[in-house]
């Protein structure tokens, strides 16, 4: 993904859901030399949103041994089925879908390619070295385009 919130400094982001911290470090210990063979990047784990870690700063600790680590309460678990009890379930109709590459892939890739060229991550040259500025990137990120290209240059 590209990360368009002004409050977060990293320039992309990918997600692997965990249920545990100890799941979190073993797929960590297990994806980063792998990703780490085609991308140099830093790699980490990260704990819900950048959101929730503003305001529940123990929250953003990953370290379940350090001091501070924010433990899930069994109350929670209580008021989190309370809460789905009252949500609509969504009705989900799984389709085949077709082979290959789809015009929407086509469109994400531009937009990541567009994204990686604004802000001189000159990786995209690897995948296509003459990209046609999106104007849907460029709109959204016309505000923070000097910040995303620090922030990309800093990491």
């Amino acid at each position: 993904m590209i990360e368009f919130r002004p409050n977060v400094v990293e320039p992309y982001k990918g997600l692997i859901y965990c249920t545990t911290m100890d799941e979190a470090n073993k797929i960590l210990q297990t994806v980063s030399p792998i990703i780490n063979k085609f991308i140099k990047c830093k790699i980490k784990i990260k704990r819900g949103c950048t959101e929730y870690g503003e305001v529940f700063p123990n929250y953003k600790k990953v370290d379940k041994n350090s001091k501070g680590f924010m433990k899930y309460k069994e109350e929670w678990n209580e008021k989190e089925k309370k809460f789905d009890g009252t949500q609509t379930k969504a009705i989900i109709n799984p389709r085949e879908s077709l082979e290959g590459i789809s015009v929407s892939d086509i469109l994400i890739m531009n937009n990541w390619l567009s994204y990686a060229k604004m802000i001189n991550d000159f990786s995209y040259k690897e995948i296509y070295k003459e990209v046609n500025l999106s104007n849907y990137i460029s709109k959204i990120i016309s505000e923070q385009l000097d910040l995303r290209k620090e922030n990309f240059n800093n990491n």
